[in-house]
């Protein structure tokens, strides 16, 4: 899903979803969402560097460049 118009509500924070063998995994705004085998976690992203590393490793993304040309 795609949302670009100025109401549209994936403007406002990350929402990032993927399966895996045993689950999914999903990321919404700071919230980290593991579910394996039925069971689930969750775990906010307090700090930047956590959010970031953890957009990286688990999905792929990098956004350091872009975040810190933000802080500009």
């Amino acid at each position: 899903m795609c949302g670009v118009g100025p109401n549209a509500r994936f403007r406002d924070r990350a929402n990032l979803n993927m399966r895996t063998k045993n689950g999914s995994v999903s990321l919404t705004g700071r919230e980290l969402s593991v579910v394996e085998n039925h069971q689930k976690t969750v775990t906010v992203l307090e700090d930047d560097n956590e959010y970031m590393d953890a957009m990286k490793k688990i999905f792929g993304v990098d956004i350091r460049e872009e975040f810190e040309n933000l802080k500009k």
